[in-house]
């Protein structure tokens, strides 16, 4: 005789009040599956779901219901439910996605048989389980990060270790866009710097480019993320390109067809000088993070400096430059103030970096006394440190040595960014007057807008290209001998030959002396003049006239 399916056996009366006291959804099954007893949990999630009229679903068949739903998960589930039955296993569990409209939500059904008066039943419960299922997926998303992050620092490491070996620009990007699209991390990679359209409007230009054709990039592509990177000097992130307003409908379409989905602009700036923007594309699914941007950012300062470092090779050894005459007009930096307020000159004899990123300079004085013309000069708050190293004398203007804080940018410390030779610097009566050699490869514009930055009414006189001979190694030793007396270079030779220029010295100035049968006064004079045509040799040359 079939049981009465209808309500709960008699026997079982008693489990109802314990089995509602469960927080999980419980059910018992009988050996047809048919459903002869829920829980309080149970008939709650029935109802929320939209089973009104019987939310206890007594009588109603369970693997019926699953089997009718045509899910691959619901016949597993029906399939292990009649396993139990048949009593091949003793337990079965299944995790499955039970989503609501607007909610991600997973279940863990565990089911177990049982035997009562010779019959065979199935306790089965579902457990909600969507907080695991978060936290799992976190911490998946999390090492998917952690892997991706990882493979880029590897990647980064690489390109920064090929550019020590570039000698030029052009193989500084080319190096760049080809190490980065390699890898599986980036589809595609392009850097343009500062140009003009057609029309005269300033746009991005790209320079290089891997994993795209450069052709569909006219017009600078993606400007409005590339322009605002280079603007604001900050990584700009577009982590979908199908839903991005800022981009033209062509790119987005190219983009979408090569299933790109997320980009970067990566600004290539030192923080003071920039040269360009850096553009990467992901693959469709992957997103760019924090901690991506970051490394990025990163990067974009190691190919800024390393640009800055062929800019700075090529402007000493360039044949031909580009030469700049600037004025700026009641300047506001230190020297144009003090020029003014003393109605005096000051002309600049040589700057010197200092490793802590202050600078040194040597000014000539003319037309004022050198210690009003520092006290001026130390009183200012860009100033950190000054003296009077000599008086003026009949054939030599008074020179001053300052320290400019590196904290404060000056003209002199962004042309020096773009690689720039200071030919000559002139401060009249509150007026800056400037002359500069630049790579023939720097564009003008970019270290035009740079310095309106820090001198918005900077003038550009005159620019030309010019030839400048460069000299080989033999050709400046044999300029050095050729100006060096015979005794000052026999006293050089010695003295290197003896350990003199040791530490600690293996010779000294007395020493030396003897083997010359001279007064080490004597020879103390001889060899600083010796010095003195070296050193000048060595950075007069370097900035050709000997003026900064």
């Amino acid at each position: 005789m079939a049981p009465n399916i209808m309500k709960p056996p008699g026997r079982w009366e008693f489990l109802r009040p314990a089995i509602d006291t469960l927080p999980v959804n419980m059910a018992i099954l009988d050996a047809e599956g048919t459903v002869v007893l829920t829980n309080r949990a149970w008939r709650e999630f029935a109802r929320a779901n939209g089973e009104e009229d019987d939310p206890e679903m007594i009588g109603e068949n369970y693997l019926e219901i699953a089997e009718a739903a045509g899910d691959p998960t619901a016949t597993r589930a029906a399939d292990g439910i009649r396993a139990l039955l048949r009593g091949e296993r003793e337990q079965f569990e299944l995790d499955y996605p039970c989503h609501a409209p607007g909610q991600e939500r997973w279940f863990l059904m565990w089911a177990a048989s049982f035997t009562d008066g010779g019959d065979r039943y199935v306790t089965v419960a579902h457990v909600d389980i969507t907080a695991r299922k978060a936290r799992e997926r976190a911490l998946e998303r999390q090492r998917d990060e952690l892997r991706q992050l990882q493979r880029l620092n590897t990647l980064v490491r690489e390109v920064t270790q090929a550019l020590q070996d570039t000698t030029t620009r052009d193989t500084i990007e080319r190096a760049v866009c080809e190490h980065l699209t390699e890898s599986d991390l980036y589809r595609a990679v392009w850097i343009g710097t500062w140009g003009e359209t057609p029309t005269g409007t300033q746009t991005v230009v790209p320079q290089a480019a891997a994993g795209v054709d450069e052709s569909s990039l006219d017009g600078g592509s993606e400007n409005g993320p590339a322009e605002r990177a280079l603007r604001t000097d900050e990584v700009q992130i577009i982590n979908d390109i199908a839903a991005a307003e800022t981009l033209p409908d062509e790119h987005r379409e190219r983009a979408l067809a090569r299933d790109l989905s997320a980009l970067a602009a990566v600004p290539l700036t030192t923080g003071e000088a920039r040269y360009g923007v850096l553009v990467v594309y992901a693959s469709q699914g992957d997103a760019i993070g924090v901690r991506e941007q970051e490394i990025l950012a990163d990067l974009g300062q190691s190919i800024a400096l390393a640009i800055q470092r062929v800019h700075s090779q090529r402007s000493l050894a360039a044949e031909t430059v580009v030469a700049l005459d600037l004025r700026l007009p009641d300047s506001d930096c230190v020297l144009g103030t003090v020029s003014a307020a003393l109605d005096c000159e000051l002309v600049l004899d040589r700057r010197v970096s200092r490793s802590d990123g202050d600078a040194i300079y040597y000014l000539g004085v003319h037309g004022a006394t050198p210690t009003q013309a520092c006290e001026r000069l130390t009183a200012a708050p860009s100033v950190t440190e000054g003296s009077v190293v000599r008086e003026a004398t009949d054939g030599q203007p008074a020179l001053l040595e300052i320290q400019l804080d590196a904290t404060l940018r000056c003209p002199l410390a962004v042309l020096t960014d773009y690689g720039a030779s200071i030919t000559s610097e002139r401060a009249v009566e509150g007026d800056l007057f400037l002359s500069v050699e630049l790579p023939p490869e720097v564009n003008v514009g970019s270290v035009l807008d740079a310095l309106r930055e820090v001198a918005p009414d900077v003038r550009l006189v005159s620019k030309q290209h010019v030839d400048r001979p460069t000299k080989t190694v033999p050709e400046i030793r044999a300029q050095i001998r050729d100006e060096l007396t015979p005794k000052q270079e026999a006293t050089l030779k010695a003295a290197y030959a003896r350990g003199y220029y040791s530490w600690p010295r293996d010779s000294t100035m007395e020493e030396l002396a003897g083997t010359f049968d001279v007064s080490a006064p004597t020879l103390h004079y001889r060899m600083r003049r010796a010095h003195r045509t070296v050193m000048k040799a060595l950075f007069d040359d370097e900035y050709g006239n000997g003026n900064a």
